[in-house]
């Protein structure tokens, strides 16, 4: 009986660690992740790419995200981000959205 306790308690202490970190689920968690962390989801890949090649083989990855104390599950991230099974990931599959907007500006520094 005490140990079916104690499991309950460590199963509502862990859910709530997740609400007040936010969900590190999948992509949408990690870029959440990564903006609270560094500021912008950039910043955090910045961080993470130490090579400035512009992309992550696996080993790569998994460092990084527990260097940066990410409490998620890294594998199936991993799996979900690499969808196209290339074997690296780049911040265009971390987050389409801000890999946009950097390829644009670097559009418009090149025409000034």
């Amino acid at each position: 009986r005490r140990c079916l306790h104690a499991q309950a308690r460590r199963a509502c202490i862990e859910r709530e660690s997740l609400k007040r970190a936010g969900s590190t689920h999948g992509r949408h968690g990690f870029c959440t992740f990564l903006r609270r962390q560094y500021g912008t989801v950039l910043a955090g890949w910045r961080t993470m790419d130490v090579h400035q090649k512009g992309y992550l083989c696996y080993a790569e990855f998994c460092q990084s995200c527990r260097e940066m104390l990410f409490n998620g599950d890294i594998r199936s991230l991993w799996r979900e981000l690499d969808a196209n099974e290339k074997g690296i990931v780049t911040l265009k599959e971390v987050c389409p959205e801000v890999a946009f907007e950097v390829c644009g500006l670097k559009k418009v520094m090149l025409k000034l």
